[in-house]
């Protein structure tokens, strides 16, 4: 029916992505209403400039941000990110090694070829 459809285009499977768990559902929609809180907060503020709509703004912010770093943190594609934009491919290698999900005669292969062939 309609969700099919709807599941067909990019967007669609974008969506589906983002709600695939409860989790995932749950931190995007507390996301989402925290950005619609901090646009109601800048509307009073714009609106009615006071110290009262400044500091809801203000308390607003830390929310906003914190729920959008619990969406990423929950999502499947982001996990390990923040570890991958500092770390060389040998220090990844490493560290999968360590915890055992990598066997060390693959990634062993691997190094070994790039050292031979330099």
């Amino acid at each position: 029916g309609c969700f099919e459809c709807t599941c067909s285009c990019a967007l669609g499977e974008a969506l589906r992505q983002m709600i695939a768990t409860d989790s995932l559902a749950g931190t995007a929609s507390f996301a989402g209403f925290m950005i619609v809180c901090v646009g109601y907060a800048l509307i009073d503020f714009l609106a009615n400039p006071s110290t009262l709509s400044a500091f809801f703004v203000a308390t607003q912010l830390p929310f906003v941000v914190g729920s959008i770093l619990l969406y990423r943190a929950s999502s499947p594609s982001s996990i390990n990110r923040a570890f991958d934009l500092w770390a060389t491919q040998e220090q990844l290698i490493s560290e999968l090694e360590a915890r055992g999900l990598l066997q060390s005669s693959v990634s062993g292969e691997s190094r070994g070829a790039g050292s031979r062939a330099g």
